[in-house]
């Protein structure tokens, strides 16, 4: 699924990914722990394609990403990826459907199959009541849901999430664990996720800990 070889990046003169190697297969669920500055969110950047390497090859579902233009990127990325981060990002003018089935426009699926895939995907992560309230109407673990829906519309290959549970309560926080496990066992969906959440961390399939700009089995 995921296949990544010799990955550097540098910021200003400063190396932030050393010579990353990473393989990640079909139904994973991999954590990516540790210190601020230890280059978890550089490296979940560029295996989402948001951010180019300096060197090195990574490969998503058997594309060698980084020698698609920028159109068949965006077009790869918007058909291939899913993304949750931390705030949610969600659009507040917007209701959770129209939120949700976002990516599915910009991915030219038709109106009626967008709405009923968005409303499947809301009534999936236990929102089926709350489909045309804004964010400004829902709590912070619904509209973390919101966003998995939202990651789930065009049926990604694999979810990259950046602290998905970092601004949850503890409940909210067990509860969107369970349902990116139900996703695994439901869907074989592949997560990578980066998270200071140890508890996360040890229900994933592998725990990975980076270091240095370096990424080493737990």
């Amino acid at each position: 699924m995921i296949q990544v070889e010799g990955l550097k990046k540098s910021y200003n003169k400063i190396e932030v990914l050393k010579g990353v190697n990473l393989d990640i297969k079909e139904g994973e669920i991999v954590a990516i722990t540790g210190a601020s500055g230890a280059g978890k969110s550089t490296l979940l950047q560029i295996l989402g394609t948001l951010d180019k390497p300096d060197t090195g090859n990574v490969m998503l579902n058997n594309e060698n990403v980084f020698n698609l233009s920028s159109v068949g990127l965006a077009k790869f990325r918007n058909k291939t990826l899913g993304f949750i981060f931390q705030f949610h990002n969600l659009l507040p003018e917007f209701n959770a459907l129209e939120n949700v089935i976002l990516p599915a426009y910009i991915g030219k699926m038709n109106e009626k199959k967008a709405q009923e895939k968005g409303k499947n995907l809301l009534e999936l992560v236990g929102l089926s009541h709350r489909i045309y309230h804004k964010p400004s109407e829902l709590s912070g673990g619904e509209q973390q849901r919101v966003a998995v829906a939202r990651a789930l519309i065009n049926d990604p290959k694999v979810i990259f999430a950046d602290e998905p549970s970092g601004n949850l309560d503890s409940k909210n926080a067990e509860d969107l664990h369970q349902l990116f496990l139900n996703l695994k066992q439901t869907r074989n969906q592949t997560f990578v996720i980066v998270t200071h959440n140890l508890e996360l961390a040890k229900l994933s399939d592998r725990w990975l800990k980076m270091k240095d700009g370096l990424i080493f089995e737990n």
